[in-house]
C-alpha cells in the first residue's frame, strides 16, 4: 500500500491510500468549522455581521421579480397588458379615439383624439372604464384614469 501525505500540513497524520472514504464526514466538520471561524473572524474585523451565504441564495423566479421590480418595469408590463385590453374595454368607438398612453403612480394617462370624445369620457365612462380596468388589472395596479 502507499501512503498518500494529505493532511500533514494541518498537522493531521497521514493515511493511508484506501482510508480516505471513511473520514469525508469529519473532513466535512472541519471544513465547515474552518468557515464558521473564517466568518468569525471577518464579523469582529470589520465590525460588522458577516452576510450568510445561505440567506443570499433565492430562486430564478424570485431574483427575476425583483430586478423587473428595481428597474421599474413591472408598470411597463402592466402598460402593454392595458394596451392589448384596452379594445376589449372601451368597444371599438372609444378605442379608434384613444389610445391609453402611460401609468405613473397607479394613474393611468389616456390620449384622446377628439375633444368632444374627451369630453364623453370624462363625464360619462369615466367611472365604467376604471371600474373595467380594476376589475380586470386589480384596484392597487390602477387607482385612476386621467384623459388629456
Amino acid at each position: 500500500m502507499s501512503t498518500v501525505r494529505t493532511g500533514v500540513a494541518e498537522g493531521r497524520p497521514a493515511r493511508q491510500g484506501n482510508a480516505g472514504p471513511r473520514k469525508r464526514g469529519k473532513e466535512r466538520q472541519r471544513y465547515t468549522y474552518i468557515e464558521n471561524l473564517r466568518r468569525r473572524i471577518l464579523e469582529e474585523w470589520r465590525g460588522l455581521p458577516e452576510p450568510d451565504a445561505r440567506d443570499r441564495c433565492q430562486s430564478v423566479g424570485e431574483a427575476i421579480h425583483q430586478l423587473v421590480r428595481s428597474l421599474g418595469l413591472a408598470e411597463l408590463l402592466d402598460e402593454e397588458q392595458i394596451r392589448t385590453a384596452w379594445r376589449e374595454i372601451v368597444g371599438d368607438f372609444l378605442a379608434t379615439h384613444s389610445l391609453p398612453e402611460s401609468m405613473r403612480d397607479s394613474v393611468l394617462t389616456v390620449q384622446v383624439f377628439q375633444p368632444t370624445v374627451r369630453y364623453e369620457l370624462e363625464r360619462n365612462w369615466k367611472r365604467r372604464v376604471l371600474e373595467k380596468l380594476q376589475q380586470r388589472f386589480g384596484k392597487t395596479t390602477i387607482r385612476d384614469v386621467r384623459f388629456r
